[in-house]
């Protein structure tokens, strides 16, 4: 069907209309650090999966799975920039409800991804300052406090190296790795 995501393991999912057993399946993993953040208009690949590692990082311990999980509707949905998100009517509301469906797969509480949201906003301007050359011009969240993470955590990585680190810290968290024999 042209509504279905073919994934990692040869599935096909509509992302629209699909079971938690065919979610509990999907590598996001492997997907989310092959997925660029900021439509790759930084200094070098950035994945959504590094992205969620640094941000796993800088949260308090009870919300380190939400912030793992927070992005895996972007296996589907992509990393789609703020303005072409605001433009489409209902792509917000199709993602959100994707993600509340993988928060479930998860035993993730949405109110604990819902809290993430706070760090996740103040993790951007951190990555706009480390991974931009130059900001000419305040915009897209540039008022907001910075979380204050370092440099170190914005360096450039191979994504095999992201996407192992996201299993081991998958395993941690939820006991399986989600990791589809490669």
């Amino acid at each position: 069907s042209m509504r279905a995501i073919r994934v990692l393991n040869g599935d096909l999912i509509n992302p629209f209309d699909c079971t938690h057993e065919e979610l509990g399946r999907v590598d996001f993993v492997h997907s989310l650090s092959q997925l660029n953040r900021f439509t790759g208009h930084v200094k070098y690949p950035y994945s959504v999966m590094q992205h969620s590692i640094v941000l796993y990082h800088h949260v308090p311990q009870y919300l380190r799975a939400a912030a793992l999980i927070h992005d895996f509707g972007e296996a589907f949905f992509n990393d789609v920039a703020s303005p072409i998100k605001a433009k489409y009517l209902g792509y917000k509301r199709d993602e959100k409800n994707l993600l509340h469906q993988i928060a479930e797969v998860f035993d993730v509480s949405v109110t604990l991804i819902d809290e993430v949201s706070a760090y996740d906003k103040r993790l951007y301007r951190d990555e706009s300052i480390n991974l931009h050359v130059n900001i000419r011009e305040k915009g897209n969240g540039d008022e907001r406090e910075p979380l204050g993470v370092g440099h170190y955590w914005f360096r450039e990585r191979l994504w095999r190296n992201v996407r192992q680190e996201g299993w081991e810290l998958m395993q941690a968290e939820f006991g399986r790795t989600g990791k589809n024999i490669l």
